[in-house]
């Protein structure tokens, strides 16, 4: 009964069923990526963001990336309908917090990935990139000049 000859059916009954017992015990039981190290990227480990107006409510997460592009010279270049930009997200922080710090708090809560490209930031849902997750394009570039406010006193 060795060679299974093409027209005969594998084994089935317990077999069968604990062969596909023994496939789903292997398989992940959370199939999400981790969370990128974005902290890896000088650029986005450096770069912070002033995030006073938006860290004592959940604020959604379109509103989150017009305030980075405001204070940077980063664009967020994202398919609205693949992202959740309406999802209201709390960011935990200071008054200020790194690029790098947030998008792996967005990244967590969302399960989006961002991937930096020089000034150019693609969002997109984890999986769908053909980069590793969090991967800075070899077109990267040195960093940005950021813009700063200047400090209240």
């Amino acid at each position: 009964m060795g060679i299974i000859s093409p027209g005969r059916r594998p084994p089935q009954g317990r077999f069968g069923f604990l062969a596909l017992l023994a496939c789903l015990a292997a398989a992940p039981i959370n199939a999400r990526a981790a969370v990128p190290d974005y902290a890896a990227d000088p650029t986005l480990a450096t770069t912070t963001v002033d995030i006073s107006s938006i860290s004592t409510r959940p604020a959604r997460l379109i509103d989150i990336l017009t305030l980075v592009e405001s204070q940077t010279n980063f664009e967020f270049i994202y398919l609205p309908r693949q992202i959740p930009i309406n999802d209201r997200i709390a960011v935990e922080s200071g008054k200020s917090i790194t690029l790098a710090r947030l998008f792996y708090s967005i990244s967590s809560l969302t399960g989006v990935v961002f991937t930096r490209h020089s000034l150019k930031v693609t969002i997109l849902r984890d999986g769908e990139s053909d980069r590793p997750t969090g991967a800075v394009s070899p077109d990267a570039g040195p960093a940005p000049e950021k813009k700063t406010p200047s400090p209240s006193p």
